[in-house]
């Protein structure tokens, strides 16, 4: 998370909750990648937008995460991860969004802290180089491979 910005919970910056560790902040504002990943595979309906690109176009308009959520064009309501889910495909296709509106969004709706500490992203990265595991870089990667080097298990 190159992007995402680390501050110390020791001070207290940026509303930090967790005394003398660094908590990770996403920068204000909207973010847009570079372009597309290159594994991302738009799987549209005939003559209309992909569902996540109409969740997508929804929170581009300020909508809320719960909001989308409750009101889908089928009647039928989804969950607020649901959504969340929809706006990162769009990160995949290169679509801008605004990670802190999202993040804190997400954050409100199911309580759960989505970036986490410093520490707990580089013993991602870290499991991953053993693993020998890109996902930026492989359309489908077995996510077991990771967890077996955080968690010790045997191969």
């Amino acid at each position: 998370m190159e992007d995402a910005e680390h501050v110390s919970a020791a001070t207290g910056d940026n509303g930090a909750d967790l005394c003398g560790i660094e908590v990770l902040q996403m920068p204000e504002g909207v973010w847009k990648p570079l372009n597309k990943w290159e594994h991302a595979i738009y799987k549209g309906r005939k003559n209309a937008l992909a569902v996540w690109e109409v969740s997508w176009e929804r929170f581009q308009r300020r909508d809320t995460l719960e909001g989308i959520a409750i009101t889908q064009p089928s009647g039928k309501p989804v969950r607020p991860s649901t959504i969340f889910s929809h706006i990162l495909t769009a990160l995949e296709f290169g679509k801008p969004v605004n990670l802190s509106q999202l993040m804190d969004q997400y954050s409100a709706s199911t309580g759960y802290r989505v970036l986490g500490t410093r520490a707990a992203w580089d013993a991602l990265e870290n499991a991953a180089a053993i693993a020998d595991v890109d996902p930026t870089e492989k359309d489908a990667f077995a996510g077991k491979d990771i967890l077996r080097v955080l968690l010790g298990a045997d191969k």
